[in-house]
């Protein structure tokens, strides 16, 4: 008996531990390379602040770190400042994305004394995907935020993916007529990406714009079926009107309510995309919707 409950009390604390390292995000790293004698930069504990030393006697000294490359823009620095004679020289830079920094340091001229290559922590983000089937097969990936919907879109073509696979997901699940997924990535480091959501049945891919600062929660995430622009799960004269509706001019689902749910009804209602990469809803979608409806050759022939 004491036995079992040893090696109960056993299993439980590496369980425990397990989940511990499951939910730890990784830490920030800043790997700092001296490119000027006389100047040595360091680093604090949390890599929020960083101690310029020098002994070089030169008078005012302007201090600023800019990332990406060495030139100051009106987007890469991250600190400036200014401090007369030798030193130590205190950088509180604003909140560092992952990417190269360099400390450079200008008097009659501007040098580069040090990089620093930095590597933010990683937070999680994660969501619940939408659909109406349960099968599994939806894939998750995040892109940089200055990827193009089109690119992104071109892959899907290909499933030649360059974006970054999610960690989990979780087994679809019946909720009401549609089936909830839920994703994550554990370690994203801070900046702007795009999350893109692909599904086979014919459903347009999901391409949203997000900021990662801190853990992100996306909630829930609607995946529309082409042809479904009222979003039942099915493809009926409804939404031929519906179409038919915004060609006139009139009020829809393609032209009101939630900013995300008009654009990704625009892109359902836009059937022929897939295989004329226009971006135009046009007669051709209408004629093309109602062929499918009448079990004829159409676009939707050459969807996944």
């Amino acid at each position: 008996m004491r036995k079992s409950i040893r090696r109960l009390l056993l299993l439980a604390l590496v369980l425990a531990l397990l989940c511990i390292g499951a939910m730890a995000a990784d830490e920030a790293e800043a790997k700092i390379t001296p490119r000027q004698d006389g100047y040595t930069v360091t680093a604090n504990e949390t890599l929020d602040q960083f101690t310029l030393s020098y002994d070089v006697s030169s008078g005012e000294q302007l201090v600023m770190l800019l990332k990406d490359k060495a030139t100051p823009t009106d987007s890469n620095i991250y600190y400036i400042d200014q401090k007369s004679g030798s030193g130590n020289f205190t950088i509180y830079p604003k909140q560092l994305t992952t990417g190269t920094y360099y400390v450079v340091v200008a008097n009659t001229e501007a040098k580069t004394v040090a990089t620093i290559d930095y590597t933010a922590a990683g937070v999680p983000v994660s969501g619940t995907a939408l659909s109406w089937d349960g099968t599994d097969n939806a894939t998750y990936m995040l892109y940089p935020g200055n990827t193009t919907d089109a690119d992104i879109m071109a892959e899907w073509s290909t499933e030649e993916f360059t974006g970054t696979s999610c960690d989990t997901k979780g087994t679809p699940t019946a909720s009401g007529k549609q089936f909830a997924q839920e994703f994550r990535f554990d370690t994203v480091a801070a900046g702007s990406y795009k999350l893109a959501i692909f599904k086979p049945g014919k459903y347009v891919p999901k391409i949203i714009s997000i900021t990662v600062e801190e853990e992100v929660a996306l909630g829930e995430q609607k995946l529309w079926l082409y042809g479904d622009v009222k979003f039942d799960g099915k493809i009926s004269v409804l939404d031929i009107t519906q179409i038919l509706k915004y060609r006139a001019g009139n009020s829809t689902p393609l032209t009101d309510g939630d900013p995300q749910d008009v654009s990704d009804c625009q892109k359902a209602a836009n059937v022929t995309y897939p295989k004329s990469k226009d971006d135009k809803i046009d007669v051709r979608d209408i004629t093309n919707l109602l062929k499918y409806r009448a079990g004829l050759e159409s676009t939707f022939d050459e969807m996944k």
